[in-house]
């Protein structure tokens, strides 16, 4: 048998020390990461769905049809800017005041202006379609006014994305009012 001597520290009457082991073999294993938190996309994913679901509102709404505070509705093709006619319902609530070609885009838009002659606060979301002399449809253009109260008056305007080279008149084609 040899014999080994016993490493420093060790022997009689010396106190033992444990070795601290070299590296990371022998050291305490570290806690896990925290899990990543998405609150951030949720909130903007969350965000993102309401706003695509009130756009999809508005466009069923105008495809659809129709006033949800069951006043009369229909509106004739032929009113257009400069035709002064008192209609009832949400139709006779908006007024074409303006119509025009943008020189730099070439879009056109429709300046409007929204009374709300109803008895509450209402939302309104207006279709507007851009014709030449012809009558051809050339484009069409939306706006809305939310949250107008009985009696107020809002100017919006409806602006049409279609490039168009020619004279054209604006003609509005629904009007939903919804209250609010």
């Amino acid at each position: 048998m040899s014999h080994q001597e016993p490493p420093p520290g060790w022997g009689p009457g010396q106190p033992q020390q444990p070795q601290q082991p070299q590296g990371s073999w022998g050291s305490p294993p570290q806690p896990p990461a925290p899990p990543k938190r998405n609150t951030g996309k949720i909130i903007g994913c969350s965000c993102l769905g309401a706003l695509a679901l009130v756009v999809l509102l508005l466009v069923a709404g105008l495809l659809i049809g129709g006033d949800v505070a069951n006043e009369p509705d229909r509106i004739t093709p032929s009113r257009s800017a400069g035709v002064a006619t008192q209609e009832s319902g949400p139709e006779g609530d908006v007024k074409i005041t303006g119509c025009e070609v943008s020189s730099v885009t070439k879009w056109a838009s429709a300046k409007l202006l929204i009374d709300n002659r109803s008895s509450k606060s209402s939302d309104y979301s207006v279709e507007v379609e851009f014709v030449n002399a012809a009558g051809k449809r050339l484009g069409e253009g939306y706006a809305s006014a939310l949250r107008l109260a009985s009696g107020q008056s809002a100017e919006v305007t409806a602006q049409g994305l279609d490039e168009i080279s020619e004279t054209i008149t604006c003609r509005i084609v629904k009007v939903l009012r919804f209250a609010s």
